[in-house]
């Protein structure tokens, strides 16, 4: 889709939550490989299917780890590897102090935020990724409904909408605008958008957005691809097809979904 950045999210990638008003924080729903909690003070413990994250506590994730966080008002977080979210269900805010998040808050939860660095972001009835990575990068992308970015005691907000990422600096004083993506690519080939994991809830709703996408006339493929977690962007060439070839019968609109 033209004029657009068509990112291949294939690591786990970051995110954001939204939690309702239980103090009960969350409880994990699925957890591969090395999942550890950490509690507010003690020890880490490992952490399976049934353990709950109390509010203050994080959940780690080893390398090639991946694990799922669900709310009771049905929010659900998937962390990628190498990643610790911090819980404060008591104020619906989580803290991703590294890795990647893939978050689903439904429309009757009561909305949450995501802090990393001076970064807050706000969402209701959203469901996205968030990827943060020490001091180089914050990167959000919004697959299905809105969400609001905003730095705190700045004023400086933007909105991301459907098929749209962002992209700045952890500790940033000024937001960018948003550019696109495509949003089909990320879902299919991100890690904790897979069999491992059961469906979204928001599965019909993404698949709906990706449909809009391609009947959007003002956004045409592009070769560049961001592979698994960072914000370098590479060039690909694509591979023409025996068909593609030979020289068109009929006027052919290059790169239209």
């Amino acid at each position: 889709m033209a004029g657009s950045l068509f990112p291949r999210v294939v690591a786990g990638a970051v995110l954001l939550c939204v939690f309702g008003a239980a103090a009960e924080a969350a409880q994990v729903t699925r957890a591969i490989r090395n999942v550890q909690v950490l509690p507010a003070q003690g020890a880490a413990s490992a952490a399976k299917a049934g353990t709950p994250v109390p509010d203050g506590a994080a959940l780690r994730t080893g390398p090639d780890a991946r694990a799922e966080l669900t709310f009771s008002d049905r929010t659900v977080t998937r962390l990628g590897g190498k990643t610790i979210l911090r819980v404060k269900a008591s104020a619906r805010d989580l803290h991703l102090e590294e890795g990647a998040v893939l978050f689903h808050a439904p429309r009757q939860a009561r909305g949450a935020r995501i802090a990393t660095g001076t970064i807050t972001a706000a969402i209701t009835g959203t469901t996205g990724l968030v990827e943060r990575f020490g001091t180089a990068y914050f990167k959000l992308l919004v697959l299905e409904g809105t969400a609001r970015v905003f730095v705190p005691k700045l004023g400086e907000s933007v909105l991301v909408t459907a098929g749209q990422m962002l992209i700045s600096k952890p500790d940033a004083r000024v937001l960018p605008e948003p550019v696109h993506f495509n949003i089909e690519h990320l879902y299919r080939t991100s890690l904790l958008t897979r069999r491992e994991f059961a469906p979204l809830p928001s599965h019909d709703a993404i698949l709906q957005a990706i449909r809009k996408q391609k009947s959007d006339p003002k956004l045409l493929e592009t070769n560049l691809i961001i592979y698994g977690r960072g914000t370098l962007v590479n060039l690909v060439e694509s591979t023409p097809t025996p068909a593609a070839a030979k020289p068109p019968t009929s006027p052919a609109r290059a790169g239209k979904r």
